[in-house]
């Protein structure tokens, strides 16, 4: 049965395509992102509320280099 509806979705064009993923992607997975952000955020404060320190020896003395992604 999903060989067929895959065949089908393979012969969709591309921008078709997209919207039929975001469609099943939104029914499979419908957390609001905006949902995910602040739990992200939330780790973020309770995790760093006193500042950022050295994962190995918890110094508070850091001097941070570059950037990847934007982060430090």
């Amino acid at each position: 049965m999903w060989e067929s509806l895959f065949q089908g979705f393979s012969e969709l064009p591309k921008s078709e395509q997209f919207k039929l993923y975001n469609a099943i992607k939104f029914l499979l997975f419908p957390a609001d992102q905006g949902y995910v952000a602040k739990i992200i955020k939330d780790i973020r404060e309770s995790r760093f509320h006193e500042g950022h320190a050295c994962l190995h020896c918890g110094s508070v003395l850091v001097k941070k280099n570059g950037k990847y992604r934007g982060r430090q």
